[in-house]
C-alpha cells in the first residue's frame, strides 16, 4: 500500500501554511495533470461554435485558450542541457542562436522589428501559444519550440509576396512595417531589452546572486 501510494499518488509536504503553500514530494508532477471536469465544458464549447463538428479535426477557436491554460514547458527550462562554449565550459546566459544574439545590430530598425516578430507573433500572424494549434507530428509537447522560426517567417513573407505581387524593394519596406498596436513605447522597450541584452554579464550577476560556497576539505 505505502509503494503503491508513493509511486502512484501525488504526496504534498506544507511549506507555508499561511500562505497555502505546497511542496509536491511524489507522483506526476501536478503541472503536467489535465482536469477532465476542466476540459469537457471547453471541448463542448468548441464543439458548439463549429456546429457539433469534432474540436480535434478543426483549428482551436481563436478565444479557446485562456491566460491559465498557457504555462512554460518546464523541461526546456529548467531539465534542458547546458550550452557549451568551444572550451567546453558552461555558456551562461543567452545561447548563440537566441534571437538577441543572432541580430546583434541595435542601430537597425528592421533587426528590431524582427525580434519583435518573436516577441509578439500573434501581432504578426505567426504560430503562437494564444490561437495555434500545435501539431503533435512536430513536437510531443503542449506547445512549440520557437526558439527558431526563421523558415516560418520566410514562407509568411514569401506568400504574401506572391499573393499581393510586391517587388523587392516593397518586400524590404514591408519588413519594416509594424502593426498599429506596437508602434511607440512596444518599439522602445524592445531597444532597451537589446541594449541591455548585449551590456548584461551573466556570469557576473550569476556570480553575485549565486554564489558558489567551495568547503575547504578536512
Amino acid at each position: 500500500m505505502m509503494m503503491d501510494l508513493l509511486l502512484n499518488c501525488g504526496i504534498f509536504c506544507c511549506v507555508d501554511k499561511a500562505a497555502g503553500n505546497y511542496y509536491q514530494l511524489s507522483g506526476i508532477p501536478i503541472s503536467e495533470l489535465k482536469s477532465e471536469q476542466a476540459v469537457q465544458p471547453l471541448l463542448k464549447n468548441i464543439a458548439k461554435t463549429y456546429g457539433g463538428k469534432s474540436a480535434n479535426s478543426r483549428a482551436l477557436h481563436p478565444e479557446a485558450r485562456t491566460p491559465s491554460a498557457i504555462v512554460f514547458v518546464r523541461s526546456r527550462m529548467l531539465y534542458a542541457r547546458a550550452a557549451l562554449n568551444a572550451k567546453g565550459g558552461v555558456r551562461f546566459g543567452m545561447r548563440h542562436i537566441h534571437v538577441l544574439n543572432r541580430y546583434p545590430d541595435r542601430e537597425n530598425h528592421e533587426q528590431t522589428v524582427h525580434i519583435m516578430r518573436y516577441i509578439f507573433p500573434r501581432q504578426f500572424d505567426l504560430h503562437n501559444v494564444f490561437t495555434s494549434k500545435v501539431d503533435s507530428r512536430e513536437t510531443a509537447m503542449p506547445f512549440k519550440d520557437y526558439t527558431l522560426r526563421e523558415k516560418e517567417i520566410q514562407q509568411k513573407d514569401s506568400q504574401e509576396a506572391s499573393m499581393t505581387g510586391l517587388d523587392g524593394e516593397q518586400i524590404t519596406k514591408r519588413k519594416s512595417h509594424l502593426p498599429k498596436r506596437l508602434r511607440g513605447e512596444a518599439v522602445a522597450l524592445v531597444d532597451k531589452l537589446r541594449k541591455l541584452n548585449h551590456k548584461c554579464s551573466y556570469i557576473e550577476m550569476l556570480r553575485h546572486y549565486c554564489p558558489v560556497e567551495v568547503s575547504s576539505p578536512h
